[in-house]
Protein backbone atom coordinates (compact mmCIF):
# COMPACT_ATOMS: atom_id res chain seq x y z
CA UNK A 1 0.00 0.00 0.00
CA UNK A 2 2.94 2.54 0.55
CA UNK A 3 4.79 1.85 -2.15
CA UNK A 4 2.34 1.56 -4.49
CA UNK A 5 0.43 5.12 -3.13
CA UNK A 6 4.57 6.53 -3.08
CA UNK A 7 5.11 5.40 -6.95
CA UNK A 8 1.62 6.89 -7.79
CA UNK A 9 2.25 9.90 -6.36
CA UNK A 10 5.95 10.14 -8.13
CA UNK A 11 4.07 9.72 -10.86
CA UNK A 12 1.09 12.01 -10.91
CA UNK A 13 3.16 14.49 -9.56
CA UNK A 14 5.96 14.01 -12.56
CA UNK A 15 2.81 14.24 -15.06
CA UNK A 16 1.54 17.43 -13.34
CA UNK A 17 5.26 19.18 -13.89
CA UNK A 18 5.76 18.11 -16.99
CA UNK A 19 2.39 18.87 -19.14
CA UNK A 20 1.85 21.50 -16.18
CA UNK A 21 -1.47 19.99 -14.54
CA UNK A 22 -3.22 22.31 -12.46
CA UNK A 23 -6.42 21.50 -11.86
CA UNK A 24 -7.91 20.80 -8.85
CA UNK A 25 -8.74 17.03 -9.31
CA UNK A 26 -5.24 16.15 -9.95
CA UNK A 27 -4.49 18.39 -6.24
CA UNK A 28 -7.13 16.19 -4.86
CA UNK A 29 -5.38 13.04 -5.73
CA UNK A 30 -1.79 14.36 -4.65
CA UNK A 31 -3.61 15.03 -1.80
CA UNK A 32 -5.13 11.35 -1.11
CA UNK A 33 -2.03 9.37 -2.50
CA UNK A 34 -0.16 11.15 0.32
CA UNK A 35 -2.84 10.81 2.66
CA UNK A 36 -2.70 6.91 1.83
CA UNK A 37 0.72 6.01 2.00
CA UNK A 38 0.75 8.02 5.67
CA UNK A 39 -2.26 5.77 6.53
CA UNK A 40 -0.15 2.26 5.19
CA UNK A 41 2.96 3.52 7.24
CA UNK A 42 0.77 4.10 10.50
CA UNK A 43 -1.02 0.46 9.91
CA UNK A 44 2.62 -1.23 9.31
CA UNK A 45 3.76 0.54 12.39
CA UNK A 46 0.86 -0.82 14.20
CA UNK A 47 1.93 -4.65 12.87
CA UNK A 48 5.27 -4.01 13.17
CA UNK A 49 4.58 -3.31 17.04
CA UNK A 50 1.79 -6.07 17.50
CA UNK A 51 4.57 -9.10 16.03
CA UNK A 52 6.78 -7.27 18.29
CA UNK A 53 4.77 -7.66 21.41
CA UNK A 54 3.73 -11.21 20.00
CA UNK A 55 7.46 -12.24 20.07
CA UNK A 56 8.70 -10.90 23.71
CA UNK A 57 8.12 -13.90 25.81
CA UNK A 58 9.35 -17.35 25.51
CA UNK A 59 7.33 -19.85 26.72
CA UNK A 60 8.91 -23.54 26.87
CA UNK A 61 7.50 -27.14 27.79
CA UNK A 62 9.25 -30.26 28.50
CA UNK A 63 8.43 -33.54 28.24
CA UNK A 64 10.77 -36.89 29.51
CA UNK A 65 11.02 -39.19 26.44
CA UNK A 66 12.10 -41.90 28.13
CA UNK A 67 16.08 -43.47 29.36
CA UNK A 68 18.05 -45.87 27.80
CA UNK A 69 20.95 -48.18 29.19
CA UNK A 70 23.73 -48.87 25.98
CA UNK A 71 26.84 -48.14 24.88
CA UNK A 72 25.79 -45.72 21.98
CA UNK A 73 22.60 -44.32 21.53
CA UNK A 74 21.73 -44.05 17.77
CA UNK A 75 19.78 -41.21 16.13
CA UNK A 76 17.22 -42.64 13.53
CA UNK A 77 15.57 -39.10 11.57
CA UNK A 78 12.24 -39.82 10.47
CA UNK A 79 11.52 -38.71 7.14
CA UNK A 80 8.12 -38.48 5.13
CA UNK A 81 7.04 -41.47 3.94
CA UNK A 82 7.61 -40.82 -0.18
CA UNK A 83 5.73 -43.75 -2.95
CA UNK A 84 7.63 -45.66 -5.40
CA UNK A 85 7.05 -47.18 -8.26
CA UNK A 86 8.41 -50.11 -10.85
CA UNK A 87 11.54 -48.00 -12.17
CA UNK A 88 11.78 -45.39 -9.73
CA UNK A 89 12.41 -44.47 -5.92
CA UNK A 90 11.03 -40.74 -5.13
CA UNK A 91 14.49 -39.08 -3.07
CA UNK A 92 13.00 -35.67 -2.97
CA UNK A 93 11.08 -34.84 -0.02
CA UNK A 94 8.57 -32.05 -1.57
CA UNK A 95 9.71 -29.18 1.20
CA UNK A 96 9.69 -26.13 -0.02
CA UNK A 97 11.74 -23.38 1.99
CA UNK A 98 11.13 -23.43 5.98
CA UNK A 99 7.71 -23.49 5.81
CA UNK A 100 4.93 -24.97 4.17
CA UNK A 101 0.51 -25.12 5.14
CA UNK A 102 -0.98 -27.89 5.52
CA UNK A 103 -4.88 -28.93 6.07
CA UNK A 104 -5.02 -25.75 8.06
CA UNK A 105 -1.27 -26.27 10.23
CA UNK A 106 2.44 -24.90 9.50
CA UNK A 107 4.90 -27.23 8.70
CA UNK A 108 8.80 -26.26 9.42
CA UNK A 109 11.63 -28.47 9.50
CA UNK A 110 14.65 -28.67 11.40
CA UNK A 111 15.07 -29.90 14.89
CA UNK A 112 17.89 -28.66 17.53
CA UNK A 113 19.58 -30.95 19.64
CA UNK A 114 21.64 -30.52 23.03
CA UNK A 115 24.35 -33.15 24.60
CA UNK A 116 24.91 -32.63 28.01
CA UNK A 117 26.83 -34.89 30.62
CA UNK A 118 24.23 -37.40 32.44
CA UNK A 119 24.33 -37.68 36.27
CA UNK A 120 23.79 -41.34 36.14
CA UNK A 121 25.16 -44.79 33.70
CA UNK A 122 21.52 -43.67 31.67
CA UNK A 123 21.08 -41.94 28.97
CA UNK A 124 18.35 -39.38 29.50
CA UNK A 125 16.21 -38.28 26.74
CA UNK A 126 13.79 -34.67 26.61
CA UNK A 127 11.42 -33.17 24.28
CA UNK A 128 11.66 -29.15 24.79
CA UNK A 129 8.92 -27.39 22.49
CA UNK A 130 9.17 -23.33 22.91
CA UNK A 131 6.95 -20.42 21.02
CA UNK A 132 7.37 -16.48 21.49
CA UNK A 133 4.06 -14.77 22.78
CA UNK A 134 2.96 -11.44 24.71
CA UNK A 135 3.10 -13.38 28.00
CA UNK A 136 4.60 -16.86 29.38
CA UNK A 137 1.22 -18.21 30.14
CA UNK A 138 0.20 -17.72 26.02
CA UNK A 139 3.71 -19.05 25.17
CA UNK A 140 3.25 -22.41 27.35
CA UNK A 141 -0.24 -22.44 25.80
CA UNK A 142 0.99 -22.36 22.32
CA UNK A 143 3.78 -24.51 22.75
CA UNK A 144 1.59 -27.36 23.64
CA UNK A 145 -0.16 -27.17 20.09
CA UNK A 146 3.17 -28.28 18.46
CA UNK A 147 2.65 -32.00 17.32
CA UNK A 148 6.39 -33.26 16.98
CA UNK A 149 7.46 -37.05 16.89
CA UNK A 150 10.57 -38.86 18.53
CA UNK A 151 10.34 -42.03 20.37
CA UNK A 152 12.66 -44.54 22.18
CA UNK A 153 13.27 -48.14 20.37
CA UNK A 154 15.86 -50.13 22.24
CA UNK A 155 18.93 -48.24 21.86
CA UNK A 156 17.64 -45.87 18.75
CA UNK A 157 15.95 -42.39 18.80
CA UNK A 158 13.53 -42.37 16.37
CA UNK A 159 13.45 -38.16 15.29
CA UNK A 160 10.67 -36.72 12.90
CA UNK A 161 12.75 -33.74 10.84
CA UNK A 162 9.70 -31.83 10.54
CA UNK A 163 6.78 -30.48 13.21
CA UNK A 164 3.67 -28.81 12.72
CA UNK A 165 1.27 -26.12 14.42
CA UNK A 166 -1.39 -24.40 13.99
CA UNK A 167 -2.10 -21.54 11.42
CA UNK A 168 -3.88 -19.79 14.11
CA UNK A 169 -0.75 -19.54 15.91
CA UNK A 170 1.20 -17.54 13.66
CA UNK A 171 5.05 -18.06 13.08
CA UNK A 172 6.27 -17.06 16.53
CA UNK A 173 9.33 -18.96 16.34
CA UNK A 174 8.20 -22.29 16.97
CA UNK A 175 11.56 -24.48 17.50
CA UNK A 176 11.65 -27.97 19.19
CA UNK A 177 14.99 -29.20 21.08
CA UNK A 178 15.96 -32.54 21.85
CA UNK A 179 18.14 -32.88 25.21
CA UNK A 180 20.58 -35.88 25.38
CA UNK A 181 22.39 -36.85 28.86
CA UNK A 182 25.32 -39.09 27.58
CA UNK A 183 27.01 -41.21 30.33
CA UNK A 184 30.55 -41.22 30.92
CA UNK A 185 32.01 -43.17 27.94
CA UNK A 186 28.80 -43.17 26.17
CA UNK A 187 28.41 -41.98 22.79
CA UNK A 188 25.57 -40.59 20.43
CA UNK A 189 25.67 -42.16 16.66
CA UNK A 190 24.08 -40.65 13.56
CA UNK A 191 25.14 -42.43 10.58
CA UNK A 192 28.60 -42.55 10.27
CA UNK A 193 29.26 -39.87 12.87
CA UNK A 194 29.81 -40.94 16.52
CA UNK A 195 29.64 -37.63 18.96
CA UNK A 196 31.46 -37.81 22.05
CA UNK A 197 31.56 -35.69 25.07
CA UNK A 198 34.66 -33.89 26.02
CA UNK A 199 36.20 -35.75 29.54
CA UNK A 200 35.63 -34.15 32.72
CA UNK A 201 39.17 -33.17 32.85
CA UNK A 202 38.84 -31.31 29.43
CA UNK A 203 35.83 -29.36 30.97
CA UNK A 204 37.51 -28.43 33.80
CA UNK A 205 40.39 -26.85 32.08
CA UNK A 206 37.95 -24.80 29.91
CA UNK A 207 36.43 -23.64 32.65
CA UNK A 208 32.98 -24.11 31.43
CA UNK A 209 29.87 -23.80 34.23
CA UNK A 210 27.77 -25.32 32.29
CA UNK A 211 29.01 -28.03 29.34
CA UNK A 212 27.05 -29.03 26.56
CA UNK A 213 27.58 -29.62 22.98
CA UNK A 214 25.23 -29.06 19.94
CA UNK A 215 24.05 -29.79 16.99
CA UNK A 216 20.53 -29.31 14.16
CA UNK A 217 18.86 -32.12 12.26
CA UNK A 218 17.84 -30.27 8.66
CA UNK A 219 14.48 -31.09 7.16
CA UNK A 220 16.33 -33.23 4.94
CA UNK A 221 17.99 -35.72 7.36
CA UNK A 222 21.53 -34.01 7.22
CA UNK A 223 23.26 -33.57 10.88
CA UNK A 224 25.82 -31.06 11.61
CA UNK A 225 27.29 -30.32 15.42
CA UNK A 226 28.56 -27.81 17.11
CA UNK A 227 31.60 -29.09 19.37
CA UNK A 228 31.69 -26.31 22.44
CA UNK A 229 28.92 -24.09 23.40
Amino acid sequence: MVSLSAILFLILLGSMLIFRLRNVWTKLSLLGLFLCGIAGLLICFAIAMRTARDMAIEGEIRTEIGTVSANTLTIVPQLENLSTDQEYQIVSNGQFGLFTLEKGRIKSYGVQFEFIRSTDSLYHVYQNLSTQAHSHAAGVKKSKHIDHGSRLMGDSLLVDTEYSFPESDKIRWQSVLITIEIPEGGSVKFKDRIIYLSSENDIQEVDHPYYSESGYLSGDGTYSHDSWR
